[in-house]
């Protein structure tokens, strides 16, 4: 397996960069706000940071969107039907490229950067497709099947560097891109030609693939939902079987298979062995998102339904029944895999834990995600709620690293709002990226003074660029 526009208003970061005050029971306050708008649509899809705190915003767009926040300054990119977009910011918001690669039927779901602050995109396309965006180069790629897995690595002046391809004669779909301490690149995802079976492939900074793995047996389908690396190269991955028996060791000579389906999250060397596997019973767990921190501490999130154990060990059980439909979850595993705690954000209606980041100067983690109703961020004797404005709202909450809840912020009007992309920055601060529709504003300041952003245009959809701080 191997660019005339209509110009709207935009909030300018040079006028937005304060300290705000904060709210009682909050300590988040809001840095800059910055919008995207045009004669299109854009849809941010992932933001990370790089050590230097430059912050990227990676998604899709079609028409004329501007891309620079700065009210004197205009960066026009055109694309009729819709491209790929990365773009690199500065901490306080000021726009340094952005490039737009792919066709419109290329769609990019995950983002990560290295050391030296390139960026690594990864996706599906469909078609003979030319990741170059100079007009004097190419880079072509070609499925083999119906849709393939792609990785791009992107300079740190937003020039393609290289462009790889995953994929068979079935059609593949991608759950995630991570970078590891050492600096290779891999790209993880699902292969579905009748029985689905997942992959994971290796790069190092050159591009040269270094390892090319599959997970299944022919027989139960094998889904691969999240990934991340920590600093020493180790690799975890979380996902699902539909059936005991799957192999999760990569080597030919061993094998490791879990005994029954389920939810599971495993774990691979920096040589690329299996290094332990641990399985969740319950169906109703959905891992969406997996973080490390600095003593390679694992980090799920994603949402569950009715009763679910999440201590994966048989000796000891951690149940937690749901509030309503479906609930989100943060849970902590050690970096051997042992359980160390979860924690429920529910409602009567249906919530999810979409991303999640850990601060690297406090250890604090940060989760985005979806609420509906009077949810609970703290169930207990002295629980914490927020109500959604109308259907669906955003949410960011922050839990300490033993998991004690610190405090929680609400996004979100009447209508429903789609859940905030999140990164974490180097000295405490929070990026969140978005999209606007409808016509009613979304105020992104969780204290008492507002920074209002709306939709410019009913018609299209508007993209956001929101740093908050955290006190």
């Amino acid at each position: 397996m191997s660019d005339n526009t209509r110009r709207r208003h935009r909030a300018d970061p040079a006028d937005l960069f304060q300290s705000l005050e904060s709210r009682i029971h909050l300590a988040y306050s809001s840095s800059f706000t910055a919008q995207f708008a045009g004669g299109g649509n854009f849809d941010p899809a992932a933001v990370t940071t790089d050590q230097l705190g430059n912050v990227y915003v990676m998604g899709h767009f079609n028409g004329v969107v501007d891309f620079n926040p700065a009210r004197s300054k205009i960066l026009n990119r055109d694309s009729a039907l819709g491209s790929i977009f990365v773009a690199k910011f500065s901490s306080i918001g000021q726009l340094f490229w952005a490039g737009q690669f792919g066709k419109f039927d290329t769609v990019a779901n995950s983002m990560a950067v290295d050391a030296d602050g390139s960026v690594y995109v990864g996706g599906a396309f469909t078609g003979a497709t030319d990741f170059d965006p100079d007009p004097n180069l190419t880079s072509n790629l070609t499925p083999a099947g119906g849709a393939d897995a792609f990785l791009l690595k992107i300079t740190t002046t937003g020039q393609l560097a290289w462009a790889n391809k995953v994929g068979g004669t079935a059609n593949e779909s991608v759950a995630g891109v991570t970078v590891d301490g050492p600096g290779y690149a891999y790209l993880a995802g699902t292969s579905a030609g009748g029985t689905k079976t997942a992959f994971l492939s290796k790069f190092s900074a050159k591009g040269k693939s270094i390892a090319a793995d599959t997970f299944g047996n022919g027989s139960a389908n094998t889904d691969l939902t999240a990934i991340t690396a920590d600093a020493s190269g180790n690799v975890y991955l979380a996902g699902s079987v539909s059936a005991g028996g799957v192999d999760l060791d990569p080597s030919p000579t061993a094998a490791h298979a879990l005994a029954a389906a389920g939810r599971l999250i495993f774990k691979l060397t920096p040589d690329n062995a299996y290094a332990w596997a641990d399985p969740f019973a319950a169906s109703g767990i959905d891992f969406t998102r997996l973080a490390t921190d600095g003593a390679a501490n694992l980090y799920a999130a994603g949402k569950y339904s009715g009763a679910a154990d999440f201590n994966p060990s048989s000796r000891k059980a951690y149940a937690i029944t749901s509030a309503g439909g479906t609930d989100a979850f943060v849970l902590n595993l050690t970096s051997g895999g042992s359980f160390a705690f979860a924690r429920s954000i529910g409602s009567a209606g249906n919530e999810t834990a979409d991303e999640l980041a850990v601060d690297p100067a406090r250890g604090d983690l940060l989760v985005t995600g979806r609420f509906q109703g009077k949810t609970y961020f703290n169930p207990g004797f002295s629980a914490y709620r927020l109500y959604s404005a109308g259907g669906d709202d955003a949410f960011l909450a922050r839990y300490s690293s033993a998991g004690v809840f610190q405090e929680a912020a609400q996004f979100g009007n009447a209508d429903n709002d789609g859940a905030a992309h999140l990164a974490v920055g180097t000295t405490s601060s929070v990026f969140l990226a978005g999209s606007l529709s409808g016509s009613l504003a979304i105020d992104f300041d969780p204290g008492p003074v507002r920074h209002r952003l709306a939709n410019s245009n009913p018609g299209d959809t508007d993209g956001y660029f929101v740093k908050l701080l955290l006190a």
